[in-house]
C-alpha cells in the first residue's frame, strides 16, 4: 500500500481533472448560460475526490483488513461535521458554491486526520501521498479561479510530471506492483 496509494491518488488526480474538463465542454452545451455556473461547482467538487480518494482506496481497506473499521466512523464524522458546519456558514454567503466547499474542506479533513492516525497507530509510511493530492488540488483551484479548464489540464500534468520525476524510483516501484498484481489477478 505504501507505494501503490501514492501511485493510484496520482492517477485519480488525473482522472479527475481529464473527467472535469470533458464535463465542462458537455455542460456549456448543454445548459447554455448556466454553463459555467454549473461546471464551477463540479470543479470545486471534484476536488473533494481527490481527497477522498487515499481513504476510500488505501486507508479503508487496509482498516478493514485489520477489522479496524472504526476508522470509517471517524472519517465519516470528520467530513460530514465539517461539512455541516461548512454549509451553515458558506451557503448563506456563496449558494451552491459554498455547499461545494464545505464538501472539499469536510474531505479534506477527514483525509489530513486518517492520515495522522495512521502515523500514530500503524507502522506504515505515507513516502507520498500527502504530496499526490497537490497536483490535481492545484489544477482544480487553478481552473476554477482562472475559469479555463484547460489551464487547471494544463498544471495537473506538469505538477504530476514534476512529482513523478521527484519520486521515479518509488513510482516505479508502485507501478510495477500493479502491474505484477494485475498479472495475478487476471492470467494471460
Amino acid at each position: 500500500m505504501q507505494d501503490i496509494l501514492p501511485v493510484l491518488t496520482a492517477m485519480v488526480g488525473l482522472g479527475i481533472i481529464a473527467i472535469v474538463l470533458l464535463s465542462g465542454i458537455f455542460i456549456g452545451f448543454a445548459f447554455g448560460e448556466n454553463g459555467p455556473q454549473i461546471t464551477a461547482v463540479l470543479t470545486i467538487l471534484a476536488l473533494s475526490t481527490v481527497f477522498a480518494a487515499p481513504c476510500l482506496f488505501g486507508y479503508m481497506p487496509f482498516f478493514n483488513s485489520l477489522s479496524a473499521t472504526y476508522f470509517w466512523t471517524i472519517y465519516t464524522a470528520v467530513a460530514a461535521g465539517v461539512n455541516i458546519v461548512g454549509d451553515i456558514f458558506l451557503i448563506p454567503r456563496y449558494g451552491l458554491l459554498g455547499s461545494a466547499l464545505a464538501t472539499v474542506l469536510g474531505q479534506a479533513l477527514a483525509f489530513v486526520v486518517i492520515v495522522i492516525l495512521v502515523n500514530r497507530r500503524f507502522d506504515l509510511k505515507h513516502k507520498w501521498t500527502v504530496q499526490a493530492t497537490i497536483p490535481a488540488a492545484a489544477g482544480v483551484w487553478l481552473a476554477y479561479w482562472s475559469g479555463n479548464l484547460f489551464y487547471g489540464l494544463a498544471a495537473v500534468v506538469l505538477l504530476t510530471g514534476l512529482l513523478i520525476l521527484l519520486y521515479r524510483k518509488i513510482f516505479a516501484r508502485g507501478v510495477r506492483l500493479l502491474i505484477n498484481y494485475k498479472s495475478t489477478i487476471v492470467p494471460q
